[in-house]
């Protein structure tokens, strides 16, 4: 039997209000020669650049298997060109990832934005990649850098919480027997359903297999668990410590006081419109 699994003893109180940093993670291109990069995230849509292995990128959140990054500076980006006065949008426009209607849309800007015009093609025009812009990549091509999960949070003051008091002792997970990576716990029948919850993600103690994060809130002055996470696509530890807006898949487990959240898709908290 593995040992009971405990969250780490030691937290930023920082990190759970709204000043949470969202600064993005840097990340750097491996195993590929060539890393395609799309306009959406999945093999469907456009390809926009090809970056070489060993290029910095910054990460800033992960969907599923794909990663948001800022978009290359040399990432195809075309306007029609009946829908410009100069270099300004007359009306809405989409930037699209190629010169036609048949390519796909990044995302749409209103009238009176400005693009730098770089070349034209049959009347589109290609331009600069306007700030802000973001593409996305395959994320088992890309190396996230600790510095740069530790720059996420560097600039919050750490202090340790009180473990003396009962009440802010974080809380334990149930222990699992014969815990392996093909392991099933035993959900109970019919209780998932899609949830959308927010927190902060605690990992838990080294030797977690299936559960191997948490994700708790403020409670007074201790923490409240609100769920394990669970997840073979998203790298759940690169968002460890940092508020977030997690989607996925609640199921409750027989024996278990907490329902384990199987994640689809993680947000920085601060990303989130309202």
């Amino acid at each position: 039997m593995l040992k009971y699994l405990i969250l780490l003893f030691f937290v930023t109180l920082t990190a759970y209000g709204a000043n949470i940093s969202s600064q993005p993670v840097n990340g750097t291109v491996v195993n590929a020669a060539k890393l395609n990069v799309r306009v959406k995230p999945g093999p469907k849509y456009s390809i926009v650049t090809r970056l070489p292995k060993g290029t910095r990128v910054k990460v800033l959140r992960q969907e599923g298997s794909w990663l948001q990054i800022e978009a290359p500076a040399d990432s195809a980006c075309w306007l029609a060109g009946y829908l410009l006065a100069g270099s300004k949008a007359r009306r809405g426009i989409n930037l699209r990832s190629g010169p036609g209607v048949e390519y796909q849309v990044y995302e749409r800007y209103p009238a009176g934005t400005e693009f730098k015009i770089t070349s034209q093609h049959k009347g589109w025009f290609k331009v600069a990649p306007p700030a802000g812009l973001t593409a996305w990549v395959h994320k088992d091509y890309i190396k996230m850098d600790d510095e740069g999960l530790k720059a996420a949070t560097e600039k919050q003051d750490a202090v340790p919480i009180d473990l003396t008091n009962e009440a802010v002792k974080p809380a334990e997970a149930p222990s699992v027997e014969n815990c392996k990576k093909d392991f099933k716990l035993p959900f109970v029948k019919d209780s998932e359903k899609k949830v959308t919850l927010q927190g902060v993600v605690m990992a838990l103690k080294p030797g977690a297999v299936y559960v191997t994060h948490a994700l708790v809130v403020p409670d007074n002055s201790s923490l409240k668990t609100v769920c394990y996470l669970h997840s073979n696509e998203t790298q759940l530890n690169i968002w460890k410590e940092r508020k977030v807006v997690i989607t996925g898949t609640q199921h409750f487990v027989r024996g278990w006081k907490l329902p384990v959240v199987e994640v689809e898709s993680v947000t920085l908290a601060a990303e989130v419109k309202r």
